[in-house]
């Protein structure tokens, strides 16, 4: 059974992780960490971290929190030749200095800075923070350093503090994407990969085959985007499921994703495939 102790809504600290690494939580020679924010097990880091073939053209791109999440969609971009700065209140923390040498043979280059050098760097920005740190992580980011860029939101906003079940904070008649497109009225938002593990954000491989991404924003540009860059990682189905308002239905997606490992007691390395009937789109 998946440990849960441990992922109530966080307090003080960095907001350094999205809920959806809580399967990432893999001691580093076997299938569960003990520590949100630990290093990823080497041979997922090595999977995701291969050089590829890269189908979008080259860009900057930060990354705002340095957890399982942000570590692993930074090794995904640089694999494919993209150039990474991992956003962290501690730059130059063990943790960070870690991942920059695992990721110095990748085709971009990798470096790290605060969150505002991160968001000044890229001109695609990954939002990969706890909830409970992502108002303050933007704060510190500086929201007009998002203006006119896109900004995938990889966030979840669950509270752990009752225990299981979580719940969304936002209900189901808002969400934490368009929370932070309030914020950051200047920038397009889209939501994309929080409701898969961290591990599995890149390259994912299933005994079923290929399973599904959805994003979601309100620019329709932004949201072409963002499905080439899941394609580029591996996703070959990505459906667009329009304006940001979608993101309700991700996010309690992502909420349903928690509660399915935690009843079955299998774990989390599972998501999701959208079926249709013989001769249907």
């Amino acid at each position: 059974m998946t440990d849960w102790s441990g992922y109530g809504t966080p307090g003080r600290g960095e907001p350094n992780a999205s809920i959806p690494e809580i399967g990432d939580r893999r001691p580093e020679t076997g299938d569960r960490r003990p520590e949100t924010g630990d290093r990823i097990a080497n041979d997922s880091r090595e999977l995701y971290c291969r050089s590829h073939i890269k189908t979008t053209e080259a860009m900057r791109v930060g990354i705002v929190g340095s957890g399982n999440v942000g570590q692993a969609l930074g090794c995904g971009f640089a694999a494919r030749g993209h150039n990474v700065m991992l956003g962290s209140r501690t730059p130059r923390s063990a943790k960070i200095m870690a991942w920059i040498e695992e990721t110095k043979e990748t085709d971009g280059e990798t470096t790290a800075g605060t969150f505002r050098a991160a968001t000044q760097f890229g001109e695609v920005v990954v939002i990969a923070t706890l909830w409970a740190g992502t108002e303050n992580a933007i704060e510190l980011a500086g929201p007009d350093n998002f203006s006119g860029k896109l900004v995938i939101d990889v966030t979840n906003p669950m509270d752990f503090s009752l225990g299981m079940p979580p719940f969304l904070t936002h209900g189901n008649s808002d969400s934490g994407a368009e929370q932070i497109q309030r914020w950051l009225p200047r920038a397009r938002i889209v939501k994309a990969f929080n409701f898969v593990n961290s591990a599995d954000m890149v390259d994912p491989e299933y005994r079923g085959g290929v399973p599904d991404m959805f994003v979601c924003g309100n620019d329709k540009k932004a949201r072409n985007r963002v499905a080439d860059i899941c394609r580029d990682f591996g996703w070959e189905r990505v459906t667009d499921i329009g304006d940001l308002k979608g993101a309700r239905h991700l996010e309690a997606l992502a909420n349903f994703w928690v509660h399915l490992a935690h009843v079955r007691g299998s774990g989390v390395r599972q998501a999701f495939s959208l079926l249709t009937r013989s001769g249907q789109e």
